[in-house]
C-alpha cells in the first residue's frame, strides 16, 4: 500500500523583485504551510520521504509543513522535474514514488498537481468534497492507494479550513499561540574571549537601533538545544566557536501569543566572520568586556548569567 500527499506551495510574494525561480513565500504563505503541518502532526502522519520542486516558494513550503510536523529539514529531496511540471512529469514522480511504498510528501505547482488529482482520482469521489477550488495554494491532498492500485482521496485539506492559532498542550488543557509549539523552546549563547588581556563577550542587537542582546532563536527539529544555540551563534553574530554543555541559565520572554523558554549557553570564539561575511550584517554587534556587560543588558536573568560566566573565567 501506497500513501501520496500532493502539497501545493503556499502563497508566494509578489512583491520582491526576483525571477519566478527564486519568488519566496508571503507571511500569509508561510502561516498557512504551518497550520497544513500542524494539522499533519496531530493527525498522526509519519512520512517516508518528502520531495520538492527546487523553485524557492515550495522548497520554504516543504521546511515550514515539515519542521511543523517535527521533523529536520534535511529529509526534504528537491526534485528538478517538479518545477514547471507537466501532468506527465509529476505523474511519472508519483509513480515512483508508489515504487517504493510508504508514504511520500510531494510539494509542487499548479496546474499540474490538481491536474494529476483528477487524473487519479475518480471525479464522483472529487464531488464528495464542497470546495469552489479543487488545490488552492497551500493545499493537501492524501491519496490512498491499495495493493491492486486502486486509488482513493482520504483527504482533501484547504488551510483556510484550518484554526488560525496553534493548540499547544498544558497540564491545564490545550491553549492556543500565534506559531507552532515548536517555536517556544529556544536556546542561544553568550559568545566569549580573551583578547587584549581582558575576557569579553559579544552582545548585538536585532537591528539597528534596538537594544542589546544575546544571538539566539528557536530549536530546529533535527538539532539539539546546543547544535542550535551554535547555528544562531553563526546567523546572528557571525561567530564560530565551541559551545559548552553546561546550561547557563533559562529565561523567559512573551512573543507570539506565547512564552519562549530560552536555554543560554556559553561559547568560546574562536572566529569572528567580517561584516561582508556575517549574514544578519543589518544588526549591531559589540565586543564589550565581561566585567562591564552587565551594564549594557536590562534583562536582569541575562545580567545573573554574565556574572555567572564571569565568575567562571575571571574577569583579569
Amino acid at each position: 500500500m501506497t500513501d501520496i500527499l500532493l502539497l501545493r506551495h503556499g502563497k508566494s510574494d509578489w512583491k520582491v523583485d526576483v525571477n519566478d525561480f527564486h519568488r519566496p513565500l508571503n507571511k500569509r504563505g508561510k502561516r498557512a504551510a504551518q497550520r497544513i503541518g500542524h494539522w499533519m502532526q496531530r493527525q498522526g502522519y509519519i512520512l517516508d520521504r518528502v520531495w520538492s520542486s527546487p523553485a524557492t516558494r515550495a522548497v520554504e513550503t516543504a521546511e515550514k509543513t515539515i519542521k511543523a510536523l517535527g521533523l529536520p529539514v534535511s529529509v526534504i529531496e528537491q526534485i528538478p522535474n517538479l518545477y514547471e511540471a507537466s501532468t506527465a512529469n509529476i505523474l511519472d514522480v508519483i509513480s515512483e514514488a508508489r515504487r517504493q511504498q510508504g508514504t511520500t510528501l510531494i510539494v509542487g505547482h499548479n496546474p499540474s498537481m490538481e491536474v494529476a488529482l483528477n487524473v487519479l482520482v475518480p471525479d464522483e469521489q472529487l464531488e464528495e468534497f464542497d470546495t469552489d477550488k479543487l488545490m488552492p495554494t497551500a493545499t493537501l491532498a492524501h491519496i490512498h492507494f491499495d495493493d491492486e492500485g486502486k486509488a482513493t482521496l482520504k483527504q482533501l485539506i484547504h488551510p483556510k479550513t484550518l484554526p488560525e492559532q496553534f493548540d499547544i498542550s498544558t497540564e491545564f488543557g490545550l491553549e492556543f499561540a500565534d506559531r507552532p509549539p515548536y517555536y517556544f523552546q529556544q536556546s542561544g549563547v553568550i559568545p566569549y574571549r580573551f583578547h587584549d588581556g581582558e575576557w569579553q563577550v559579544l552582545l548585538v542587537t536585532k537591528s539597528k537601533k534596538t537594544k542589546w542582546g544575546l544571538p539566539k532563536g528557536i530549536v530546529e527539529p533535527g538539532l539539539s538545544p546546543v547544535e542550535s544555540a551554535a547555528k544562531e551563534a553563526m546567523e546572528e553574530a557571525g561567530v564560530l566557536g565551541h559551545v559548552e554543555d553546561e546550561v547557563l541559565g533559562v529565561y523567559q520572554h512573551k512573543k507570539w501569543g506565547w512564552v519562549c523558554d530560552i536555554t543560554i549557553y556559553p561559547m568560546r570564539v574562536t572566529e569572528c566572520l567580517g561584516d561582508a561575511d556575517w549574514e544578519s550584517n543589518k544588526r549591531n554587534r559589540r565586543w564589550i568586556s565581561l566585567a562591564d556587560a552587565a551594564e549594557y543588558i536590562e534583562n536582569d536573568d541575562i545580567t545573573a548569567m554574565i556574572l555567572a560566566l564571569a565568575s567562571r573565567v575571571g574577569t583579569s
